[in-house]
């Protein structure tokens, strides 16, 4: 079953990247350094840390997909 739960969340999470992709890589947003903090703070053990750069990271992509989704809408 937990095989099962990471495999959809996997690829959950290749789509939502597959979508974010040509749009989060601004001049203003370095995603690999948001990788490389979350991935410092979960070898480091830091759960707070860890939870706050995931959140981090994951809000501005949706932030991003939502703001292009508004700008090329056509339903008012």
């Amino acid at each position: 079953r937990l095989k099962e739960i990471a495999s959809s969340l996997r690829d959950a999470a290749e789509l939502y990247r597959r979508w974010s992709l040509p749009l989060g890589n601004g001049a203003d947003r370095d995603v690999s350094s948001e990788h490389d903090e979350l991935l410092e703070a979960v070898l480091a053990r830091d759960a707070d840390r860890a939870v706050e750069s995931l959140t981090n990271h994951i809000t501005l992509t949706t932030n991003i997909l939502l703001d292009t989704y508004a700008a090329t809408s056509t339903i008012p």
